[in-house]
């Protein structure tokens, strides 16, 4: 979920009939907000995922979480003083799974921060590795 100064933000699509329907217990915020480590690790696992935060219209601080990536997209809606969200997804891709996969491998390593990650870069080969680049990630 790398920065995309240089390209524009997707647009949350009018119509999200026939998109699947679950729930999650992961604020969107821990994954995008909150955490610049854990933002850096699930970029570093998903960097064509495009996000965007929008906020409700009605005063309240409710927002949604949007994914993008491809023809697939992933809506996180969350209510104010609640700890389940409703999470809509659409496309070939499950993007909140996927995020939600790459944030509980970014908890089993540890959470370690963004300093313990480092590039490496060969003539034919670049990597990012996690605290030596006998460690590639």
């Amino acid at each position: 979920m790398a920065a995309r100064a240089a390209h524009p933000r997707p647009e949350p699509p009018a119509d999200l009939t026939g998109a699947d329907e679950s729930s999650t217990t992961l604020h969107p915020d821990a994954v995008a907000w909150d955490d610049y480590d854990a933002s850096f690790a699930v970029g570093l696992r998903l960097p064509e995922v495009a996000r965007r935060f929008v906020d409700a219209d009605d005063g309240t601080d409710d927002f949604a979480f949007w994914a993008f990536a491809d023809q697939s997209w992933a809506c996180v809606q969350v209510t104010e003083g609640t700890t389940v969200h409703r999470v809509l997804q659409h496309g070939p891709r499950r993007l909140w799974e996927e995020i939600e996969a790459a944030y509980r491998w970014w908890e089993d390593l540890g959470r370690p921060p963004t300093d313990r990650f480092g590039v490496a870069v060969f003539h034919d080969l670049q990597y990012v590795y996690l605290d030596s680049p006998d460690n590639p990630v």
